[in-house]
């Protein structure tokens, strides 16, 4: 993961808001550069996450904000994009979901089907909650692809049991697991007593913590298996933020 794509996806998901529930707050909430800097790798300079910041806002992908006297950014709409774009985190938008699927039918390979966000039914077909990129319609609509795909780009009949579907299809427990393992990380470093192995933890979950979330569907929370243990570790690693 690059600098620049840690940095749009921390202050995406990685602070609370007021809603719990909220997955996303870049959009709605100010962060200020130094709650920022403690989520970049350590051998990466002061100087260099600066004019990073800096490139991200001339780009539009951030905008600068003052929260009481303190510089903050947000996540621009351009800054969302590149992430969905990225990723495939269609979810973070914040859209409500309606109730059905999309469908694409061919082989269109693991990689690529999490670029886009899809989840995989069986070898061969793939769904997704939310409506087709542009970026994905162009590519299976390209005259090369176009004989290889068949896809429904509109609401297609709901399946039973949507969350058991999902499950399957995003491997969610799995992500769940990786989720609930840095919550027990969390707790063993609370138990800390000495501030230099509190903050080599806070190093190490906090990078993980990322690279799960990079990893992670987003999904509606209607579709998310019972117990999703992200909400707890984020609350986890923001009270271990205010600690150290």
């Amino acid at each position: 993961m690059s600098i620049k794509e840690r940095i749009l996806l921390t202050i995406a998901v990685a602070f609370s808001s007021t809603g719990e529930d909220k997955f996303l707050t870049g959009l709605n909430k100010s962060i200020r550069h130094r709650d920022i800097l403690m989520w970049m790798p350590p051998s990466y300079s002061r100087k260099n996450f600066y004019a990073m910041i800096g490139n991200l806002r001339r780009s539009g992908l951030l905008r600068r904000v003052k929260v009481n006297e303190n510089t903050a950014v947000q996540l621009t709409p351009k800054g969302l994009s590149e992430l969905i774009n990225r990723y495939g985190h269609a979810g973070l938008a914040g859209e409500k979901w309606d109730g059905r699927w999309r469908l694409v039918l061919g082989r269109l390979g693991g990689k690529k089907s999490l670029k886009f966000g899809l989840g995989c039914l069986r070898r061969g077909a793939y769904i997704s909650p939310f409506p087709f990129s542009d970026s994905l319609i162009q590519i299976l609509g390209d005259g090369k692809m176009a004989d290889k795909f068949r896809f429904f780009s509109e609401a297609i009949e709901k399946f039973p049991d949507p969350r058991g579907l999902a499950v399957g299809a995003w491997k969610l427990n799995e992500i769940n697991s990786r989720y609930a393992a840095l919550n027990r990380r969390f707790q063993m470093g609370l138990g800390q007593q000495i501030r230099e192995k509190k903050l080599a933890a806070l190093r190490s979950v906090r990078a993980d913590f990322i690279n799960i979330a990079k990893d992670d569907p987003w999904l509606p929370g209607e579709l998310l298996p019972a117990g999703w243990a992200f909400f707890e570790a984020r609350n986890e690693l923001n009270k271990f933020i205010s600690i150290i």
